[in-house]
């Protein structure tokens, strides 16, 4: 079994269990679609000459610091201005998982 697979099991038995009947389909559904962010692989940054950069699946990501002593996270498409480096990988962290879950029709809440 997956580490995956594992994971939406324990979680469908944890949050869906009515304990007569079993899973409830329709909690069983929202537990997967809510579990799926966190199953996300984190990005794995690496130093360069202009900061930080990582290559996710299908995007990479650069951070550096700017001349204002704040961060800048440049995803190719736009640039954010964060306030330390950990903001920016967050930020990324949350762009990426964005972007794989779109084609699923999903959103993912602000947390």
């Amino acid at each position: 079994m997956s580490d995956m697979r594992e994971k939406i099991a324990e979680i469908i038995w944890d949050n869906c269990h009515d304990g007569n009947n079993g899973p409830i389909l329709d909690e069983a559904a929202d537990s997967i679609i809510a579990a799926l962010p966190s199953m996300v692989k984190p990005l794995v940054w690496y130093d360069t000459t202009l900061g930080q950069t990582s290559q996710g699946r299908l995007h990479w990501y650069k951070v550096y610091e700017n001349s204002r002593g704040t961060y800048t996270l440049d995803d190719g498409e736009a640039v954010q201005e964060c306030s330390s480096v950990s903001d920016a990988y967050i930020a990324a962290q949350k762009h990426y998982i964005a972007m794989l879950l779109e084609p699923f029709g999903l959103v993912q809440s602000e947390q």
